[in-house]
C-alpha cells in the first residue's frame, strides 16, 4: 500500500485510541484463559465461602456519544468481565461463546431483550449490559443486571468527569454489581496485579552514556547467529560497559548485525518503513553507511541475517509486504558497496537453529489470509532463492514463523519441544512425538514479546478493513554463553494506555531482554537487563569469553501511534553472567 494512504488510515485508527492513554499506563492484566471464565451451563461450584458459583455474561457496552469513543463498546465490557471473573464466586462466559451467542441480533435490537435471549440460550444466572454516556466532559456508566430466571433487573450507576474517569467507575460498578450477587457478603474493590520483575544479576541503574560498541568476539559453541560489532568499550560505575547511538527519527522495527564486507567489523541493519540503514560504530560515533530503498510502496516488517550459499558470508534478508502480498528482498556487498541482490520474493523469512545449523525459513503471506502454508527451507543458489522443502517439525496450528523458537529434544522421551509465543503474549511449550503431534506441555503465567510493528490493510469497497497482522520481533533457544546450556533469549515489554486489553497494543512503556533455560518442565529465569524506557522493537545478543554478554537493543521513544515524532536508537548493555 502506499505510505500516504497508509498514513492517513492510521492517523484516524489513532484517533480512536488516543484519548484511552489517559485512562491509566500498564494498569490492567487480563484474566481469560487464567481467570473464572466459564463455559455456558457449566454449572459449576467452586465456591467462595458458602455462595455458589454464579454464571454470567457480560454484553457489549452501548457507548452514547462521539464516533471516536466506539473502542468504549470492548474495552468497558472487558474491564467489567475481569473485574467480575476475578471473584471465586462469579463465572464469567468465555469471548468466544458470547460472540456465538450474539450472533443473528441486529444492531438496533433492544439491549434487554439481547440478554434475556443470550442468558437463557446460555443457562445463564445473571446477565450485565448497560451504557457509558459523554456528553462534554460528563461521563456516566449506567449498567442493568438481569436476573435471567425470574426476570428482575437491578440498576448500578457511577458517573464521573472526563475520560480517565472510566476505570474508577468500571470498580464502582463492579462493587455494586457484587453486591447484588452476594448481598450478604463485604466486597473488596477489585485492584489490578501488578507485575513483578526479578532484578538482573550483578546489575546497577542504566546510565545512557555515549561509548563505543564492545570489541568482537568469537563465538565457539553456536552459529554465528549473533553480531559482533568492533569498537572499544566504555566502563562505567559497577563494572557494566554501554553505548548509546544518536536518536533517529522515526519508529525503527528491527536491527541485525553482519559482516558483509568482510572486513572483519560487522555492519548494522536497520529496518524503518521502506528504508533500510546500514551504519557502523566507528571511534564511538555511528557512521551511516548507506541508506536503501525500497520504494514507498512497501512495508518491511523483519530483517535477519545468515549465509545460505556457503561462502562464508552472510546474506542479508529483508522481508516486507507490498500491496497484499509478501515482497522480500536480499542485500550483499557486491565488492564497491552493499547492493539489492534480490528482489520481488514472495515470502517473509528469517533464520532459526535447526539440528544445531542456522538456516534460512520463509512463509507466505497475502492479506487476506495473513501467514498461510507450511514454513519451508531456502537456500541462496547463484541469483535466486532453492526451495529446500518443507521444514519438518512443522509448527503448532496459530503459529507463524516468527513466533517460535525450537528448544531440541528432550533426552529422556525424544520429544521434540518448541517454545512459542501465542497472540496474548504468552509463552507455551509444545512437545512433539509420534502420530499425537504437537501437544500443550507449559504456558507462563507471565507474559513476554510485544510489538508495534504490524502488517494493517486498506479498506475495500464493501468497507472491510483486513485483521490487522503483528510481526513479533526476534526470540531464539542457544547457549550464548559458552556455558553447555541453552536459554531461551526474548524481550519482554510493558503496553501503555489499555494495556492488555487493547485489540492492538499501540505503545510501551518500558522493555527489557532476559534469557531462561528450559529443564523439560519449566522455563527458568537466567538473567536479565535493566529496564529501559520506551518499547524493545528489536534485539541481537554478543557473547563475551570471561562471563558476560552483551545485549543489543533497538529503542524506539515516543511510541509514534501516539505522539506522531517518534525517536529510535541502538543502545548496547553488557552483563556479567
Amino acid at each position: 500500500m502506499s505510505r500516504d494512504r497508509k498514513k492517513n488510515r492510521y492517523a484516524k485508527h489513532v484517533l480512536c485510541r488516543a484519548v484511552a492513554v489517559l485512562l491509566v499506563t500498564a494498569l490492567f492484566v487480563t484474566v481469560w484463559g487464567g481467570g473464572n471464565s466459564v463455559a455456558a451451563g457449566s454449572g459449576e461450584t467452586g465456591v467462595a465461602a458458602e455462595v455458589t458459583k454464579k454464571r454470567v455474561a457480560v454484553l457489549p457496552w452501548k457507548v452514547n456519544g462521539p464516533g471516536e469513543f466506539g473502542f468504549l463498546s470492548g474495552a468497558v465490557s472487558e474491564m467489567l468481565s475481569s473485574r467480575l471473573g476475578s471473584d471465586e464466586g462469579i463465572g464469567v462466559v468465555r469471548s468466544d461463546i458470547m460472540k456465538d451467542a450474539l450472533s443473528g441480533y441486529g444492531a438496533a435490537t433492544d439491549r434487554g431483550r439481547i440478554a434475556t435471549g443470550v442468558g437463557k440460550k446460555l443457562g445463564l444466572d445473571y446477565v450485565l449490559y448497560g451504557s457509558v454516556t459523554l456528553l462534554g466532559e460528563s461521563v456516566s456508566m449506567d449498567a442493568k443486571l438481569l436476573e435471567v430466571k425470574g426476570g428482575a433487573v437491578s440498576s448500578h450507576y457511577s458517573t464521573g468527569r472526563g475520560i480517565d474517569s472510566v476505570v474508577a467507575m468500571a470498580d464502582t460498578v463492579t462493587g455494586s454489581v457484587k453486591s447484588s450477587l452476594f448481598p450478604s457478603l463485604a466486597v473488596a474493590v477489585y485492584t489490578a496485579p501488578t507485575e513483578v520483575v526479578p532484578t538482573v544479576l550483578k546489575g546497577a541503574s542504566v546510565p545512557l552514556l555515549p561509548g563505543i560498541a564492545a570489541p568482537p568476539v568469537a563465538v565457539q559453541s553456536e552459529p554465528a547467529v549473533f553480531g559482533a560489532v568492533s569498537g572499544r568499550t566504555a566502563q562505567v560505575k559497577g563494572g557494566e560497559k554501554f553505548w548509546k547511538g544518536p536518536f533517529m527519527d522515526g519508529h525503527y522495527v528491527g536491527i541485525v548485525s553482519a559482516d558483509l564486507d568482510s572486513d572483519g567489523v560487522s555492519e548494522l541493519f536497520l529496518l524503518k518503513g521502506s528504508s533500510v540503514t546500514v551504519a557502523v560504530t566507528d571511534g564511538g560515533s555511528f557512521k551511516v553507511l548507506k541508506e536503501i530503498e525500497a520504494g514507498t510502496d512497501v512495508q518491511f516488517v523483519a530483517i535477519d541475517a545468515v549465509d545460505t550459499d556457503g561462502d562464508g558470508v552472510a546474506e542479508v534478508y529483508v522481508s516486507g509486504v507490498r500491496g497484499k502480498n509478501a515482497q522480500s528482498l536480499v542485500i550483499e556487498h557486491n565488492g564497491s558497496e552493499h547492493a539489492v541482490a534480490l528482489k520481488g520474493l514472495r515470502r517473509l523469512f528469517k533464520s532459526a537453529l535447526y539440528d544445531s545449523k542456522l538456516v534460512l525459513l520463509g512463509q507466505g503471506f497475502r492479506e487476506s489470509d495473513g501467514f498461510y502454508g507450511d514454513v519451508r527451507l531456502y537456500e541462496k543458489e547463484g541469483a535466486g532463492l532453492v526451495d529446500r522443502g518443507r521444514f519438518e517439525p512443522g509448527l503448532p496450528r496459530g503459529v507463524d514463523i516468527y513466533r517460535f523458537a525450537l528448544l531440541g529434544r528432550d533426552s529422556s522421551s525424544e520429544a521434540l519441544s518448541i517454545a512459542t509465543l501465542d497472540i496474548r503474549g504468552r509463552l507455551i511449550v509444545y512437545a512433539k512425538s509420534g502420530a499425537k503431534g504437537w501437544q500443550k506441555v507449559w504456558k507462563s503465567p507471565e507474559y513476554y514479546g510485544g510489538t508495534l510493528n504490524y502488517i494493517e490493510g486498506e479498506e475495500d469497497d464493501t468497507g472491510t478493513t483486513p485483521p490487522v497482522v503483528p510481526i513479533e520481533s526476534r526470540f531464539f533457544y542457544a547457549d550464548i554463553d559458552g556455558d553447555g546450556t541453552r536459554e531461551l533469549v526474548i524481550k519482554t515489554g510493558t503496553p501503555g494506555g489499555l494495556g492488555r486489553y487493547a485489540d492492538v497494543v499501540r505503545s510501551y512503556t518500558d522493555g527489557a531482554v532476559t534469557g531462561m533455560a528450559w529443564d523439560g518442565h519449566f522455563l527458568t529465569e537466567r538473567w536479565r537487563t535493566k529496564k529501559v524506557s520506551g518499547h524493545v522493537a528489536d534485539f541481537f545478543v554478543e557473547p563475551g569469553g570471561d562471563k558476560s554478554l552483551t545485549v543489543w537493543m533497538l529503542v524506539a521513544e515516543g511510541s509514534g501511534a501516539l505522539f506522531g515524532k517518534p525517536k529510535s536508537y541502538v543502545l548496547s548493555y553488557q552483563l556479567a553472567l
